[in-house]
This record gives structure tokens, sequence and C-alpha cells, in this order.
């Protein structure tokens, strides 16, 4: 039998640039999976910065399964509430800090915040270990390989 290929669609959100709690709450999201738009099922890894977290129930809904960034310097990302509100029903992606941690070069802090989010996001699985957005020039190859030490050493299911 034939693998089924996995088709992921990025969805970018339009709240991106929300300035008030009402204008996520008054957001109608669209559903992608309306009738006759895709042909075949798919999974979807939805992309979406800020302070959104009121929306996850909503992503969830319409079959979003892996939700990005964790921005652990976002309001409403504390890993545990995510894990413990949705974590059975959505997989996280994201989650070190990239813009002040990873660049300081503290590799000790580092593999800290990586142990903790493993622990925390990972644990019964449904984490993928990443920076909560892109790695900045500011991150240094040696980071980036430190980075990948600790992912081995503590992300192992």
């Amino acid at each position: 039998m034939k693998p089924t290929p996995l088709y992921v669609e990025v969805v970018k959100c339009p709240l991106d640039n929300a300035e008030t709690v009402e204008d996520i709450e008054n957001y109608s999201f669209p559903n992608p999976y309306a009738p006759g738009r895709f042909e075949k099922a798919i999974k979807d890894y939805f992309v979406s910065d800020g302070a959104v977290v009121p929306l996850i129930d909503d992503f969830i809904e319409i079959g979003v399964n892996v939700y990005s960034p964790i921005q652990p310097n976002v309001a409403g990302s504390d890993p545990k509430e995510l894990k413990n509100k949705f974590g059975d029903r959505i997989c996280f992606f994201g989650g070190i800090d990239q813009y002040s941690l990873l660049p300081s070069g503290d590799v000790d802090k580092i593999s800290q915040e990586i142990r903790q989010r493993i622990q925390i996001l990972g644990k019964d699985r449904g984490y993928l270990l990443a920076p909560a957005h892109i790695l900045q020039a500011d991150v240094s190859t040696r980071i980036v390989k430190e980075m990948t030490k600790a992912a081995f050493k503590y992300g192992n299911y």
C-alpha cells in the first residue's frame, strides 16, 4: 500500500496586527474545511504571532494540528497553561526565547529552557522544539549546536 502524502498548509493569521482583545474576540475565523475546498484531508500547521491564545479552540475546531509559535514572552503563552488546556488536542511548535536568551549565548540557561519546554510541552508528546520564531543573525552557530545537543539530551520520548 502506497503511503498517502502529507499536505501541510501554512495559514497566516490576519490577527497579527490586532491591537485589542476585542479585535481578537470579535474575529470570525474562516473555516478552511468548507465543502469543496480540498479534495484530500490535510493536516495544518498554523502560524500566528502575538497573543492569540483565546483563538486556539477555534484553530482546533477547524482542524489545525500544529500551533506555532509558542512565544514565551507573550501574554497567555505560559507553557504549563497551554499544555494543560490544549495539549491533548493540538501540537505545539517553538517556545525557546530567540529575542534575549539565544543571543545571550548562555549555554546553561538555554539548555535549562530546552529541558523545561520538553518536560512541559513534550509530556505525552505533542511538541516540536524550536525557537519561538526564526534564529536571528545574533545567534551563533555554536549556540545552534548546543541547542541541538540539549534537544537530543532531553528530548527522547
